[in-house]
């Protein structure tokens, strides 16, 4: 799943303001500087992508260009991994 963050201008003590879902964010695969795979999210920030047993790095990129930080995951034949990235939204 991709996530954004933060989503309020301002955030106040007893006023929640989670991160929301990203719909659209390209999300790629990466070992070492090549793409093995990559997706985008659908409206409720889920993506699949399908590997080969290996190691990678997984980055989100959000629709306004501001990227996730990687998380590097291993892959093992017919086991699911679930992960959630946070995309900046460039709110400050």
């Amino acid at each position: 799943m991709v996530l954004t963050a933060p989503v309020c201008p301002v955030e106040r003590v007893g006023q929640e303001c989670p991160p929301r879902p990203v719909s659209g964010a390209a999300v790629v695969a990466l070992d070492g500087d090549a793409v093995r795979g990559s997706t985008q999210t659908d409206s409720t920030g889920a993506f699949n992508l399908t590997l080969p047993d290996g190691r990678y790095v997984i980055r989100a990129t959000n629709v306004g260009g501001y990227a996730s930080t990687a998380t590097e995951l291993v892959v093992i034949s017919d086991r699911p991994v679930h992960i959630t990235l946070v995309v900046d939204s460039g709110i400050r």
